[in-house]
């Protein structure tokens, strides 16, 4: 399962790093794809900075 995920609106507001928002759990899933193409096609339509894809849980 291939996961689209984005930092929460407070980390945003925060503007917390990478490494703060994955330790701090201001992590939320978006949306959820059978395989890896299908998640990197639908990320596309998201702001890079801000979005990211994952197979992992989070």
């Amino acid at each position: 399962m291939w996961k689209i995920y984005r930092i929460t609106d407070e980390a945003w507001e925060k503007q917390l790093s990478w490494d703060e928002v994955f330790a701090s759990g201001e992590i939320e899933i978006v949306e959820e794809f059978d395989t890896k193409e299908e998640a990197l096609d639908a990320c596309d339509c998201y702001d890079p900075d801000r979005y990211g894809v994952t197979a992992c849980d989070i």
